[in-house]
Protein backbone atom coordinates (compact mmCIF):
# COMPACT_ATOMS: atom_id res chain seq x y z
CA UNK A 1 0.00 0.00 0.00
CA UNK A 2 2.75 2.13 0.95
CA UNK A 3 4.53 2.07 -2.26
CA UNK A 4 1.46 2.88 -4.32
CA UNK A 5 0.85 5.86 -2.26
CA UNK A 6 4.33 6.70 -3.10
CA UNK A 7 3.80 5.95 -6.45
CA UNK A 8 0.96 8.05 -7.54
CA UNK A 9 1.94 10.95 -5.43
CA UNK A 10 5.23 11.17 -6.91
CA UNK A 11 5.72 15.05 -7.92
CA UNK A 12 3.12 16.13 -6.67
CA UNK A 13 4.03 18.88 -3.84
CA UNK A 14 1.90 20.64 -1.44
CA UNK A 15 1.41 23.85 -3.45
CA UNK A 16 -0.27 21.77 -6.34
CA UNK A 17 -3.22 20.28 -4.30
CA UNK A 18 -3.35 23.09 -1.45
CA UNK A 19 -7.14 24.27 -1.55
CA UNK A 20 -7.92 28.28 -0.75
CA UNK A 21 -11.65 27.58 0.01
CA UNK A 22 -11.04 26.96 3.88
CA UNK A 23 -12.29 29.32 6.63
CA UNK A 24 -9.94 32.05 7.28
CA UNK A 25 -11.13 33.43 10.58
CA UNK A 26 -10.48 36.15 13.27
CA UNK A 27 -9.87 35.49 16.97
CA UNK A 28 -12.51 38.27 17.63
CA UNK A 29 -15.80 36.12 16.37
CA UNK A 30 -17.58 34.38 18.78
CA UNK A 31 -17.68 30.72 18.94
CA UNK A 32 -21.12 31.11 18.75
CA UNK A 33 -21.16 33.07 15.84
CA UNK A 34 -18.59 30.74 14.17
CA UNK A 35 -21.10 27.60 15.03
CA UNK A 36 -24.42 29.31 13.62
CA UNK A 37 -22.63 31.02 10.51
CA UNK A 38 -19.88 28.47 9.16
CA UNK A 39 -20.50 24.97 10.95
CA UNK A 40 -24.32 24.44 10.96
CA UNK A 41 -25.12 26.67 7.81
CA UNK A 42 -21.64 25.27 5.77
CA UNK A 43 -20.82 22.55 7.52
CA UNK A 44 -17.33 23.55 7.51
CA UNK A 45 -15.43 21.72 10.94
CA UNK A 46 -12.03 23.01 10.32
CA UNK A 47 -10.84 27.19 10.99
CA UNK A 48 -7.73 28.73 10.32
CA UNK A 49 -7.14 32.03 12.69
CA UNK A 50 -5.32 34.91 10.59
CA UNK A 51 -4.22 38.31 11.57
CA UNK A 52 -4.60 39.61 7.90
CA UNK A 53 -2.66 36.24 6.72
CA UNK A 54 -0.56 35.47 9.32
CA UNK A 55 -1.53 32.66 11.06
CA UNK A 56 -2.31 32.90 14.69
CA UNK A 57 -3.94 29.14 15.56
CA UNK A 58 -6.50 27.30 14.40
CA UNK A 59 -9.88 25.63 15.37
CA UNK A 60 -11.42 22.25 15.59
CA UNK A 61 -14.67 20.80 16.41
CA UNK A 62 -12.14 19.57 19.35
CA UNK A 63 -11.81 22.81 20.48
CA UNK A 64 -15.31 23.96 19.91
CA UNK A 65 -16.93 20.96 21.84
CA UNK A 66 -14.61 21.65 24.86
CA UNK A 67 -16.74 24.75 25.60
CA UNK A 68 -19.89 24.95 27.18
CA UNK A 69 -22.25 25.83 24.79
CA UNK A 70 -24.17 28.16 27.35
CA UNK A 71 -20.00 30.00 26.96
CA UNK A 72 -20.41 30.21 23.06
CA UNK A 73 -20.89 33.69 22.76
CA UNK A 74 -19.27 35.33 25.20
CA UNK A 75 -16.19 33.11 24.08
CA UNK A 76 -14.17 34.53 21.79
CA UNK A 77 -12.57 31.95 19.01
CA UNK A 78 -8.85 33.52 20.20
CA UNK A 79 -9.70 31.84 23.72
CA UNK A 80 -10.17 28.29 22.59
CA UNK A 81 -7.95 28.16 18.87
CA UNK A 82 -4.76 25.92 19.09
CA UNK A 83 -2.25 28.59 18.84
CA UNK A 84 -0.21 29.12 15.76
CA UNK A 85 3.28 27.40 17.55
CA UNK A 86 1.29 24.15 18.41
CA UNK A 87 0.06 23.91 14.75
CA UNK A 88 1.97 21.62 12.53
CA UNK A 89 2.17 23.30 9.22
CA UNK A 90 3.02 22.53 5.52
CA UNK A 91 5.22 24.58 2.98
CA UNK A 92 4.45 24.80 -0.65
CA UNK A 93 7.31 22.57 -2.16
CA UNK A 94 6.83 19.95 0.73
CA UNK A 95 6.47 16.67 -1.34
CA UNK A 96 2.56 15.56 -1.37
CA UNK A 97 3.61 11.54 -0.13
CA UNK A 98 5.75 13.58 3.01
CA UNK A 99 2.58 15.49 3.72
CA UNK A 100 0.62 12.25 3.88
CA UNK A 101 3.43 10.61 5.95
CA UNK A 102 2.89 13.77 8.34
CA UNK A 103 -0.26 13.99 8.54
CA UNK A 104 -1.09 9.94 9.01
CA UNK A 105 1.90 10.44 11.85
CA UNK A 106 0.16 13.13 13.76
CA UNK A 107 -3.45 11.73 12.84
CA UNK A 108 -4.56 15.27 11.61
CA UNK A 109 -7.33 15.32 9.02
CA UNK A 110 -5.77 19.24 7.66
CA UNK A 111 -2.61 21.35 7.52
CA UNK A 112 -2.53 25.31 7.01
CA UNK A 113 0.17 25.50 4.25
CA UNK A 114 2.42 28.42 4.73
CA UNK A 115 4.40 29.95 2.69
CA UNK A 116 6.50 32.99 4.27
CA UNK A 117 4.76 33.00 7.44
CA UNK A 118 1.33 33.79 5.23
CA UNK A 119 -1.47 31.12 5.03
CA UNK A 120 -1.90 30.18 1.64
CA UNK A 121 -4.72 27.53 2.19
CA UNK A 122 -5.25 23.82 3.36
CA UNK A 123 -4.55 20.20 2.86
CA UNK A 124 -6.81 17.84 3.73
CA UNK A 125 -6.56 13.88 4.07
CA UNK A 126 -9.32 13.55 1.69
CA UNK A 127 -7.76 15.45 -1.25
CA UNK A 128 -4.47 13.59 -0.71
CA UNK A 129 -6.94 10.54 -0.51
CA UNK A 130 -8.93 11.35 -3.50
CA UNK A 131 -5.91 12.45 -5.47
CA UNK A 132 -4.46 8.41 -4.92
CA UNK A 133 -7.43 7.10 -5.91
CA UNK A 134 -8.34 8.93 -8.84
CA UNK A 135 -4.52 8.34 -10.09
CA UNK A 136 -4.83 5.28 -9.13
CA UNK A 137 -8.08 4.44 -11.58
CA UNK A 138 -6.46 6.17 -14.44
CA UNK A 139 -3.26 4.07 -13.89
CA UNK A 140 -1.07 6.71 -14.11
Amino acid sequence: RQAVLHQALQGITARDIVTKECSLITQQLSVGQLVRDYILVKGHRYFVVVDGVKLQGVVTMRNIRRTPKGHWDSTPVGEIMTPAGEVKTAHPEQAAVSLLEQMNELRVNQMPVLEEDEVIGVVTWDSLIRLVNTRAELRV
